[in-house]
C-alpha cells in the first residue's frame, strides 16, 4: 500500500481482473458468515416471527437486537489529509492544502508524476524518543466520519463505476437487506492502517466509545464486533485492554474473518521483492 518507489505495470491481465470478482464473491461469503454465526440472543425473542422464517428472508433480521460493528482491515478505509510542510520532494508537490482523500486517489497512484508527492504525504517517521511512528512534520491525518460506514464502502469515490467498493459494500448491502440500518445499528470503525496500536492509541477509546454509544442506542443490547484482516488484530490488542465485565456488557460476539494472527508472507513478498497485490502498480 504505501508504493514507495513504485512503478507503473502493463494493463492488468485476465487473472488480474478475475481478482475483482473474488473479491466479490469473499465479501458476500464474509456476510453469509456473519448471517449464520449471529446467535440467538441477536434475534427476535422466540414465537415473534413464524418458524418458517430463514435468513434468506430479510424481513427475518428486521427486529434484531444486536448492532454491529465494522473494523476493516489494511487499507480498506479512507485516510484523509492535511498539509502544511515547509517543502515537498519535488517543486511541483503541493505543500499546503486543507483536508483531502490522501487514500485512496488512483489518479495519484497511476500518475508518474505526482507520485513521488503521494508518497512522502504518506510515509510515517519514527520518533526517536518515543519510538512510535508519526506523520511528517507538516502532515496531518485522520479518517472520515468515525462511526459510520461510508468510508469503507468505497475508497475512491471519484472512478467511474466504483471498483474500489467491492470490498464491504456486498457485505454492507447484505446486512441492510437483512433489516440493519446505517450509521445506527451497523456502524464503522475506521483507523489509520499504517500504525500499529501502541503508535495510535486514540483509536482504542474511539472504539471503546462507539461500542459504548451504540449498545446504549439499542437498549443496552451488547454488540456484535465484526473484523477482518488487520482490524482482527486491531480488536484482539483492544479486547486484552478491556476486563472480563466489560466485554461480557457490550460484546456479544466478535466474528474474526481470516485474521492474520500468526503472520502473513504476503508482506514479505510486499517489502523484499516488491509485490502489487494484484494491481497495476508494485512496491
Amino acid at each position: 500500500a504505501t508504493s514507495m518507489g513504485a512503478a507503473l505495470r502493463p494493463p492488468a491481465s485476465r487473472p488480474q481482473r478475475a481478482l475483482v470478482g473474488l473479491h466479490q464473491l469473499h465479501a458476500l461469503a464474509r456476510a453469509s458468515i456473519l448471517l449464520a454465526l449471529l446467535p440467538a440472543a441477536a434475534r427476535p425473542p422466540a414465537g415473534s416471527v413464524p418458524s418458517s422464517k430463514s435468513v434468506s428472508d430479510p424481513t427475518y433480521f428486521g427486529k434484531l437486537k444486536a448492532p454491529v460493528v465494522l473494523v476493516p482491515g489494511d487499507a480498506s478505509n479512507q485516510l484523509l489529509a492535511r498539509l502544511d510542510k515547509q517543502s515537498g520532494p519535488h517543486w511541483w508537490c503541493r505543500n499546503k492544502a486543507d483536508w483531502f482523500r490522501q487514500w485512496l486517489t488512483l489518479t495519484d497512484l497511476l500518475n508518474p508524476v505526482e507520485l513521488p508527492c503521494w508518497c512522502d504525504n504518506m510515509k510515517l517517521v519514527l520518533n526517536t524518543t518515543t519510538g512510535l511512528a508519526q506523520n511528517q512534520a507538516g502532515v496531518y491525518t485522520r479518517v472520515p466520519i468515525f462511526g459510520s460506514t461510508s468510508s469503507l464502502e468505497d475508497l475512491d469515490p471519484s472512478i467511474p463505476g466504483h471498483p474500489t467498493s467491492m470490498v464491504w459494500v456486498p457485505m454492507v448491502g447484505a446486512l441492510v437487506d437483512a433489516g440493519y440500518v446505517r450509521n445506527a445499528s451497523l456502524r464503522g470503525a475506521p483507523y489509520d492502517f499504517r500504525y500499529s496500536p501502541r503508535s495510535d492509541p486514540a483509536y482504542f477509546a474511539q472504539l471503546e466509545a462507539l461500542i459504548v454509544e451504540t449498545s446504549a442506542a439499542h437498549g443496552g443490547n451488547a454488540v456484535v464486533l465484526v473484523s477482518h484482516s488487520l482490524g482482527c488484530l486491531q480488536v484482539h490488542a483492544f479486547l486484552r485492554t478491556k476486563s472480563s465485565a466489560w466485554k461480557s456488557a457490550y460484546i456479544l460476539r466478535w466474528v474474526s474473518i481470516v485474521g492474520p494472527y500468526g503472520g502473513t508472507n504476503s508482506l514479505l513478498r510486499l517489502h523484499a521483492p516488491g509485490g502489487n497485490q494484484g494491481g497495476s502498480v508494485a512496491a
